[in-house]
C-alpha cells in the first residue's frame, strides 16, 4: 500500500520513493495542502510503516503529518515534495513532550546488517535513539525484543550522525551499552554475553558460536 503523490501519467521508474515509519506511540495522519484547504491522504498506526511515491519532475507540494489524540502546536510536522526527494526514509518521533520531529535519512545513506545472538539468561531488547535537527528532540524507538540463546537480524544506518544503537537487559539492572560502532566492521555476526567482571558486553562471533545462524 502506498500513496501516488505524482499522479498516474508516470511510470514508476521516473517516481522517487520515500518511506514514512510512525515511532511515536500514537496514529498518526498525513495530509496535503495548506491551511484550511487540506485533503488527508492517509493513516497509519503506531510502529508501521507507509511509502509515498512522488513524482520529481511534479508540481512543489505540501504535506503536514498529524498526531491523532495530542493536543498542542507540536503535534505536526510539515513535509514537502523536495524533502521527499532527498531523504529515502522519513521517520516520525516524539519526544517526553509530546514534540514530534523527524529522524530522517538522506537517499545515499548506507544500510548495515548484522545477525545478534542474545547468550544472557533474559531477555535483550535492542533500541535505537534517534535526534533531531535540534539536539534536544530526542526519542529512544524499541526495534526488536530477543530471548534467551535466540539471534535476530538488525538493521543500522551506522554513518548518520542522529542514529544511535543500544542493546539493553529486560531485568532489574536495566544495564543498556551502545553498539553503533559495531555496525562499521566487517563482521557479520554479534554475540550479547557478559565479561569475567560480569559486565554487558557485545563482541564479534566467537569460534565456539560457529553453530548458530
Amino acid at each position: 500500500m502506498h500513496c501516488d503523490l505524482g499522479g498516474n501519467s508516470q511510470s514508476l521508474e521516473k517516481m522517487v520513493i520515500t518511506t514514512i515509519v510512525n515511532h511515536t506511540q500514537k496514529s498518526i495522519y498525513l495530509k496535503e495542502g495548506n491551511g484550511n484547504l487540506t485533503i488527508k491522504c492517509w493513516d497509519l498506526e503506531s510502529n508501521k510503516s507507509e511509502k509515498l511515491v512522488i513524482d520529481p519532475n511534479a508540481t512543489y507540494r505540501t504535506f503536514i503529518i498529524c498526531c491523532k489524540g495530542v493536543d498542542n502546536m507540536w503535534a505536526s510536522l510539515e513535509l514537502n515534495s523536495d524533502y521527499c526527494c532527498d531523504y529515502k526514509q522519513v521517520h516520525v518521533c516524539m519526544d517526553s513532550a509530546q514534540k514530534m520531529f523527524f529522524g530522517s535519512l538522506p537517499r545515499n545513506s548506507k544500510m548495515k546488517k548484522k545477525n545478534i545472538r542474545n547468550e544472557c539468561d533474559t531477555n535483550i531488547v535492542l533500541t535505537a535513539v534517534i535526534s533531531g535537527e535540534d539536539i534536544r528532540d530526542v526519542a529512544t524507538v524499541e526495534l526488536a525484543q530477543l530471548a534467551p540463546r535466540n539471534s535476530t537480524w538488525m538493521e543500522a544506518f551506522p554513518e548518520s550522525g542522529h542514529w544511535k544503537y543500544f542493546v539493553q537487559m529486560v531485568n532489574d539492572s536495566n544495564e543498556k551499552i551502545e553498539i553503533t560502532d559495531h555496525f562499521t566492521t566487517q563482521k557479520t555476526k554479534l554475540v550479547v554475553t557478559f565479561t569475567s567482571s560480569d559486565r554487558l558486553c557485545c563482541v564479534p562471533k566467537k569460534s565456539m558460536l560457529d553453530s548458530w545462524i
